[in-house]
């Protein structure tokens, strides 16, 4: 993937005309310890704010470069039993830079039907591709929230995601936080400060989640994911 003439940084919000459009790394800089192959790293998309139908079809080209490029990089790393699975992969994974115009985000559901079945290695391969990734396979309710409620919200990328609907981990509160954050504007009420000085605080809950597990998900969560079955 090459860096375009014209952009706008999905980092740190810079625009600008020529190629030297902000500090953060570029897709091909392998100073960047997080993404030191340069191949999977999607910092940069066309600007096409002018409105002009030269600015649409060139944000439209490079986008379609871009999701070749990711189903390609699954295909590398990930077995998908059906040949439209690395699209609604690659698909989700560019929705996680423009989250920002989304009124809705649904869910990346990656079950599988028994241990050592590869839910992990396609957890760890999105891990390397969306914007701002927080991988866990245990959090708590209030670190995820709290994550969410910043001006740079990461991706959250959960493990072991089965604990969340069934058995005796089972844990209601961070299912109904998964449930409820897929639309913009849902909140969760906290008390926060102490003593006298406490106070309520709404924490935002909208974010791009995806979850990986052994297993089906519950209805409630199936109709609100993009399901990959490995």
């Amino acid at each position: 993937m090459t860096t375009p003439a014209e952009g706008f940084c999905y980092e740190c919000g810079a625009t600008n005309d020529g190629p030297a459009l902000c500090s953060c790394p570029r897709p091909n800089d392998v100073s960047d310890p997080s993404d030191p192959s340069g191949e999977a790293r999607l910092a940069l998309v066309p600007d096409a704010s002018d409105g002009s139908d030269r600015s649409y079809r060139r944000a439209a080209d490079s986008l379609h470069l871009i999701l070749d490029d990711l189903v390609s990089f699954a295909a590398d790393f990930i077995a998908c039993p059906k040949p439209d699975m690395g699209v609604a992969w690659a698909l989700w994974v560019a929705h996680t830079y423009v989250l920002d115009h989304f009124d809705s985000t649904p869910r990346l559901g990656i079950v599988a039907p028994e241990k050592q079945s590869g839910k992990t290695r396609v957890l760890e391969v999105t891990e390397a591709v969306v914007l701002r990734p927080e991988r866990s396979s245990d959090v708590s309710v209030a670190a995820i929230f709290r994550m969410i409620s910043t001006d740079a919200p990461p991706v959250i990328l959960l493990d072991e995601a089965d604990a969340i609907w069934y058995g005796k981990g089972t844990n209601e509160e961070l299912r109904s936080l998964v449930n409820g954050g897929h639309r913009k504007g849902n909140t969760v009420l906290r008390m926060v400060g102490e003593g006298a000085a406490m106070k309520n605080h709404r924490f935002e809950t909208f974010a791009a989640i995806a979850l990986a597990g052994i297993g089906d998900l519950p209805e409630t969560g199936i109709d609100r994911c993009v399901v990959l079955r490995v």
